[in-house]
């Protein structure tokens, strides 16, 4: 840590370093802030899950990424965890839990763009967005229904929904976490089929 200004100016050589866990754990900025010089990092003794919050996280992800043979337990607001999904997806498999203290609200493209981790971590999770963005991203939100989406939430005006017949089958489950109003314009209905869906 005492040298790591230093460090990060220099040229032509990486660092690699090797100690506790603890000690790891302490200077994770200090790592961080080596940048490129940080070639990669080695826990000594029993490989360790290190506790951090999602900010952690997010503003180490770089010196964690280099760090081999262990794990990170994140705990943290649902806010915060949304803040650092794309970090949080960086590490991967190296995240072996995340403890949320409320549920991760993520628009639509979120869902769409972390739908693997967001199901591997099993967490609790919904959609606050535009109309607009909830109907380019329903296949997304069908893939979540069974992964953690509690629920969706329109934001924004409300501006018609505008579906297939066949799409509202497809998306059928999806639709139903929607919990605000909204408008339905459902397109290639015969007339036949209106008593029914009314």
């Amino acid at each position: 840590k005492l040298y790591a200004p230093v460090l990060a100016r220099g040229k032509g050589f990486q660092v690699s370093v090797t100690d506790s866990a603890d000690n790891i754990l302490a200077n994770l900025e200090a790592l961080q802030s080596l940048g490129s010089v940080l070639k990669s990092v080695q826990q000594t003794g029993t490989p360790q899950t290190l506790a951090l919050n999602a900010t952690q996280v997010k503003r180490n992800v770089d010196a964690l990424a280099k760090i081999s043979g262990f794990t990170v337990a994140v705990s943290d607001a649902g806010s915060n965890i949304a803040n650092s999904l794309e970090a949080l997806q960086k590490l991967g498999p190296k995240v072996s839990s995340i403890n949320q203290s409320d549920t991760i609200k993520v628009s639509a493209l979120q869902a769409r763009q972390y739908q693997n981790s967001l199901c591997t971590w099993q967490v609790r999770w919904e959609v606050v967005d535009t109309v607009e963005n909830i109907n380019r991203n329903l296949d997304a939100l069908q893939w979540g229904v069974d992964l953690g989406l509690s629920s969706i939430s329109v934001s924004g005006s409300r501006t018609s929904l505008g579906l297939t017949s066949a799409q509202m089958v497809q998306y059928a489950d999806a639709l139903a976490k929607i919990s605000s109003d909204y408008r339905l314009t459902v397109s290639d209905v015969s007339i036949d089929k209106v008593a029914e869906m009314a």
